[in-house]
């Protein structure tokens, strides 16, 4: 796999991504650069969606709207 040098999505993207099977739809909150033991060859990120934030979301996992 390669590893990028800038992330996919930047703050405010919308994107969606499958959590538990159901279609989250959300806007990329914060990066976490490279940081996340969940996500060691790439990016992850915080999405917001409505009052829900969720945090180290795999880039791979991550659908831009």
């Amino acid at each position: 796999m390669t590893i990028s040098a800038n992330p996919k999505y930047m703050p405010g993207d919308r994107v969606q991504f499958l959590n538990n099977g159901k279609v989250v739809t959300g806007t990329i909150y914060g990066i976490d650069h490279k940081t996340s033991f969940l996500c060691p060859d790439g990016f992850s990120y915080k999405v917001l969606s409505d009052y829900m934030l969720y945090q180290h979301v795999n880039e791979n996992r991550l659908v831009e709207m």
